[in-house]
């Protein structure tokens, strides 16, 4: 009884020891602009909030569900008081925990963030990206002296990300009258080969482009317009840090005050029943960074005024524009600017980009990778075959001195499977002439089958070998008469192992 009131009390100390426990999931490094924003705003809450009373475990890459259930499990059972997926990669496996932890009656609460499914324990937040890309676009638009910019964009189907593409094509237009985005997706978040691959395509068929600005988990764009004396800006994180100057600006997600707000519901029962918190510029939730240097002061002038209209007043929103009648797609006009509500799903295809302003055009295909091959009449093809026909030639010879010479060293060696031996040695010279040549199945899999069966052949003998000669010398000692091994039963077992390597290979 004592044992279990000592037992009790621990946990009930190791429980009070934090006022506040969170667990959040990141989907990649928190070397990446996304989850470095985020890792800002756990910092935040540590370093800011609650300094020493407060416990923000995270874990990094978690994309496998079986993963997701073992951490997210672990938490809950620790009675941790929120636990955040940072992605909306999260939401199906976070939606069905939450209603079985308040089914089992448990208090932890869940979010996720650009989610779209709540219930009773689990909120969602729903971004406004898209006001801090039409800024973006109004400062490229600004810089912009041919009136040209390229954008290159992850995925097609991603609402958020088609709405913030398009404001930024209409930011861009606004600031710079008849100027035009091109727009490309990668169709991954992250491909930095395919990313180079596609900035370069867009400068071959937009020579006069001097903005490029991207939407995805990396800087390769940004690097590439810097290395073409370019500007750019970025998105998630201040790019600037990691590229330099030429990225004029970026547009950032901060989670500190959205942490905040969460925590804050969770701790004093103010919790919201299916609540979807709505972050925009108003809430604090998404800005711009510092300008950069090279942005002059009556630029930056300008770019400060319109984001202040935009705070202040709706008609300056992103989809409020004064010329939005003359390029905006029809979806788009359900936007109140009024009460400023708007369904990103509103603008879920490339077929709500307004054709005025962008253009969407094919994506770019990397070039398949030559398959090399080496040719039957190169020289190091034809000196390898020579020695492997040599090779044979020995082994072949060898065979037939085993066979013929009555020596008692080959007799106590165990003759059959020196033969054996040999076998295997010029079965696997076989495999050398399967290498030269254009590469075709047959030849790969007979490569396959050569090899793997040269190896059990030979290194299987030798074992059996070795196995022959331990057993003998063992028994010698406890037996009136030299043990003996059938030599079938010795030639079975190395069937055998051919029989099991046979069966992995298919």
């Amino acid at each position: 009884m004592l044992g279990l009131l000592f037992f009790l009390s621990f946990v009930s100390l190791a429980r009070s020891e934090y006022a506040v426990r969170i667990g959040l999931l990141y989907n990649g490094e928190i070397a990446d602009g996304w989850n470095y924003a985020v890792e800002l705003g756990r910092a935040h809450l540590q370093d800011d909030v609650y300094v020493a009373d407060i416990l923000a475990e995270y874990h990094e890459s978690v994309l496998n569900e079986t993963d997701m259930d073992r951490i997210i499990s672990d938490w809950v059972d620790r009675d941790f008081d929120v636990v955040i997926g940072t992605s909306w990669e999260y939401q199906t496996t976070i939606t069905r925990i939450a209603a079985e932890t308040l089914k089992e009656g448990k208090n932890t609460k869940f979010a996720v963030l650009t989610g779209w499914e709540t219930g009773p324990n689990l909120m969602v937040t729903v971004s406004k990206l898209y006001q801090v890309k039409y800024l973006l676009g109004y400062l490229g638009g600004l810089m912009s002296k041919s009136g040209k910019q390229c954008y290159i964009g992850a995925v097609r189907d991603d609402p958020s990300l088609m709405a913030g593409a398009i404001a930024q094509a209409i930011g861009f237009a606004d600031a710079h009258p008849g100027g035009h985005t091109a727009m490309y997706f990668i169709n991954m978040w992250t491909n930095d080969t395919l990313e180079r691959a596609t900035a370069e395509q867009c400068l071959i068929d937009n020579p006069d482009t001097d903005i490029f600005t991207t939407h995805t988990d990396s800087v390769v764009t940004q690097l590439f317009a810097r290395e073409k004396g370019l500007y750019s800006t970025g998105i998630s994180s201040d790019m600037r840090f990691r590229v330099g100057e030429s990225v004029l600006s970026s547009g950032i997600f901060k989670w500190g005050p959205v942490f905040e707000e969460i925590v804050n519901m969770a701790l004093t029962n103010t919790w919201i029943e299916n609540f979807t918190s709505v972050i925009g510029m108003q809430e604090g939730g998404v800005a711009l960074t510092t300008l950069s240097n090279f942005v002059p002061q009556e630029v930056a002038e300008k770019i400060y005024e319109r984001r202040d209209l935009m705070l202040t007043d709706p008609a300056y929103d992103a989809f409020c524009s004064p010329q939005m009648s003359l390029y905006t797609a029809a979806p788009l006009n359900e936007y109140n600017c009024v009460s400023h509500e708007f369904v990103p799903e509103y603008i879920s295809s490339v077929d709500h980009v307004p054709a005025g302003i962008a253009t969407v055009y094919p994506d770019v295909e990397l070039p398949a990778t030559p398959v090399v091959w080496l040719s039957y009449d190169s020289g190091i093809a034809i000196a390898f075959m020579i020695i492997a026909a040599f090779g044979m030639v020995i082994c072949i010879v060898l065979i037939g001195l085993i066979m013929t010479w009555k020596n008692n060293y080959f007799k106590a060696s165990s003759r059959d499977f020196l033969v054996v031996i040999l076998v295997g040695t010029i079965i696997s010279q076989i495999a050398v002439f399967l290498i030269p040549g254009e590469p075709e199945a047959f030849q790969c899999q007979a490569f396959m089958w050569v090899t793997g069966t040269a190896f059990v052949i030979v290194y299987g003998s030798i074992l059996i070998k070795s196995f022959r000669i331990w057993f003998i010398f063992n028994k010698v000692d406890q037996l009136r008469t030299p043990p003996h091994i059938p030599r079938y039963a010795l030639f079975l077992v190395l069937f055998s192992m051919l029989l099991a390597i046979y069966v992995c290979f298919l």
